[in-house]
């Protein structure tokens, strides 16, 4: 017993300085993200860009997200970390380039850029984050992970609101940039130098069973394929929450507004993310899959009446589903067997990419078609997912 519990104490000195590092990556990425994510729509309304093309901006990004992920997920981590930096360093060109020429095409291809290295961030740093956790110890350490990411999201859009607030000016943001890239590329460097015998054990574990997983690929349960539709349905309604910034406008909210009312809800989320990580190791999956399921029809239904006062009522209960936004994981970790569910993970991450640009897409055409029709399409498409959640697989069921 004195002996597990050292080897705990000797574990949680040495993984602290990994942890610390790579959460700090996410703080510095998600300050960029979130800043960049509600910067988009409102960059559209400014300059009287069709929404539309908002929509297939962020559809082509998802699509060349799902046609990457599955290769750089197959090389080798030293390669892996080579792309990361690369992609980096022309995120500051990028940036650089934007402030000499103030370029309206520049700026559109660099929101075309960072969307795809999300997916490059996240599938190169998520897995070296769960190599050095024990698995007993994997809830708690990606709930902390979760308080560095809000937090950053959160100081990310007050710094902008700040921004925008002094001049309207949107290259301005680029100088915030090119600090918080420059912050990721030295912490990328100290992971480096921490890491080592962990990732190359990965490499090794995982080409291991390599064969398995290629003879395999074809062999999908029905089950799955269950969840896979009700996923779809649910993803294609709520892909309307990207235009947020743009519901809020429309009912008259100010542009440093918007910043503020996502930096306070996103701080929530921050307080909540470690409370909603014990809640679902705590409580049935499949039950909270549903609530949350039921929350986005709230919120819809929220954003659907033209007032400010529900408008931010809404974006508090997205906040709390923030809190949540493991549920997908930890339901289909719990669901599926070991053996499947790297297979089933890759799957449904390509699926959730292309099913998101689709609803991303549909919903900017009935935008500018008319915001209401949007939001009643978002409505009864998530309240058909909603029903159909009721019929989910849990663990050892048959279909």
């Amino acid at each position: 017993m004195l002996e597990k519990i050292i080897n705990k104490r000797n574990y949680f000195m040495y993984i602290n300085k990994i942890t610390i590092s790579i959460n700090m990556l996410f703080f510095f990425y998600f300050m960029i993200h979130d800043s960049l994510e509600i910067t988009m729509p409102l960059f559209f309304e400014k300059y009287k860009i069709n929404i539309v093309y908002l929509g297939i901006l962020i559809s082509i990004s998802k699509i060349l997200r799902s046609i990457i992920i599955i290769p750089i997920s197959n090389i080798r981590m030293d390669k892996k970390i080579k792309i990361l930096y690369f992609v980096l360093f022309t995120n500051i060109l990028l940036n650089v380039f934007s402030i000499i020429l103030k370029n309206v095409y520049l700026i559109l291809f660099y929101f075309l850029f960072f969307l795809i290295s999300t997916s490059v961030f996240n599938v190169i740093i998520n897995p070296i984050l769960a190599i050095n956790t024990p698995e007993d110890k994997l809830g708690i350490t990606f709930g902390i992970r979760d308080v560095f990411l809000y937090i950053g999201c959160f100081t990310g859009l007050l710094i902008t609101g700040k921004i925008i607030d002094i001049s309207s000016n949107y290259n301005n943001l680029s100088f915030m940039y090119i600090i918080l890239f420059v912050f990721l590329i030295l912490n990328l460097k100290s992971i480096q130098k921490l890491n080592g015998v962990n990732l190359s054990y990965s490499e090794n574990k995982k080409n291991k069973h390599s064969a398995n997983k290629l003879v395999n690929i074809f062999k999908i349960e029905k089950r799955f394929l269950y969840y896979i539709v009700v996923s779809t349905i649910i993803i294609l309604g709520t892909s309307s929450l990207t235009y947020m910034p743009l519901i809020g406008k429309e009912y008259g909210i100010s542009d440093s507004g918007i910043y503020y009312i996502f930096s306070s809800s996103i701080f929530f989320s921050a307080f909540m993310s470690l409370i909603g990580g014990i809640i679902i190791d705590k409580f049935n999956k499949k039950k909270i899959y549903i609530i949350n399921t039921f929350l986005y029809l709230i919120v819809l239904y929220l954003f659907s009446i033209n007032s400010k006062i529900l408008f931010v009522i809404g974006i508090l209960i997205t906040s709390i589903q923030m809190a949540f936004a493991n549920i997908n994981s930890t339901y289909l970790f719990e669901t599926f067997s070991n053996e499947k569910i790297e297979k089933y993970w890759g799957i449904i991450s390509v699926v959730s990419l292309i099913s998101s640009s689709m609803g991303i897409f549909l919903s900017g055409y009935l935008w500018e078609i008319n915001p209401s029709i949007m939001l009643l399409f978002s409505f009864l498409t998530t309240f058909l997912g909603f029903i159909l959640t009721f019929k989910l697989p849990v663990k050892n069921d048959r279909m």
